[in-house]
C-alpha cells in the first residue's frame, strides 16, 4: 500500500537526465507512485497534469532551477553530483542531497 503524505498518497515526480539514475530511482521509492521525466522541459509537462506532492530532480545541467520555477511550491529536492549547486538551493529553499554522499533516508523523507 502507497505511503501517505500530508496531501495523501505520496506521488513523486524524478527528474533525472542519466538513464541509469532514471532506472535506479523509482525502486528507492518502494510503495510510493513515482512518474520518472529526463528533463526540465518534461518535469513542467508533467506538472501542468497535476497530482505530485513532491519532486526530486537531477542539476540537468542548471535546469533544475527551471524546475523549481514551475513546481507550483511543491517540495523539491536536488539530488546532484554537482556540489556548486548547493548554495543556490538552499537560498532557493530546496534540499540539496550530493549524489555521491546521499542518505536514501533523506531522499525518503
Amino acid at each position: 500500500m502507497p505511503e501517505k503524505g500530508s496531501q495523501g498518497t505520496r506521488r513523486v515526480l524524478i527528474v533525472e537526465d542519466s538513464q541509469n539514475w532514471r532506472d535506479l530511482l523509482p525502486s528507492v521509492f518502494k510503495g510510493i507512485e513515482t512518474v520518472v521525466v529526463k528533463s526540465a522541459k518534461e518535469a513542467e509537462e508533467a506538472l501542468k497534469k497535476g497530482g505530485f506532492t513532491e519532486i526530486v530532480t537531477d542539476g540537468l545541467g542548471g535546469d533544475w532551477t527551471q524546475v523549481v520555477e514551475k513546481s507550483g511550491g511543491l517540495p523539491v529536492k536536488l539530488l546532484s553530483g554537482d556540489v556548486r549547486h548547493k548554495h543556490l538551493a538552499i537560498e532557493k529553499g530546496v534540499k540539496f542531497l550530493d549524489k555521491g554522499t546521499f542518505d536514501i533516508n533523506e531522499l525518503l523523507k
